[in-house]
């Protein structure tokens, strides 16, 4: 398992990137949104959401997210709020971590798979309200 990024939660993506740039000189990627479906509980779950990623100096990496449709994994946690979201690791076998997560008690809250990228969400009251993100690139990221 590898760190990959912190994520938060935003009500409007265009205004937290600016902050986070003045503040904390973050560069941003360009913001794309993405039209994705999870599974919560095993239900189809459609969301619609705008994405950018930024990074420091030394290559730590932020995850913002705006969520524009549906029920997302930070609205399962988060509610209205807006904040610190998840912190996400990439795995080599994400049925493997899965399985180990929640053997150690973690709970999946929702799970997304494509020809890109797998991934699920996991809670845990331990975690002081964040969600871990376990996602596993395939091929390039």
């Amino acid at each position: 398992m590898k760190f990959l990024h912190v994520g938060f939660a935003v009500k409007d993506i265009h205004r937290s990137i600016g902050l986070y740039a003045d503040l904390f000189g973050i560069r941003w990627e360009p913001v794309k949104e993405y039209a994705i479906t999870t599974y919560v509980e095993g239900k189809a779950n459609p969301t619609k959401a705008l994405v950018t990623h930024g990074h420091t100096d030394n290559g730590f990496e932020f995850e913002m997210v705006e969520n524009t449709q549906g029920i997302s994994a930070d609205s399962l946690i988060l509610g209205d709020r807006e904040g610190l979201s998840h912190m996400a690791f990439t795995v080599n076998d994400l049925a493997a971590a899965r399985s180990e997560a929640e053997g150690r008690g973690l709970r999946t809250v929702t799970e997304f798979s494509s020809q890109k990228v797998d991934f699920i969400f996991l809670k845990d009251e331990r975690l002081a309200g964040a969600l871990v993100q376990l996602v596993k690139f395939h091929g390039e990221r």
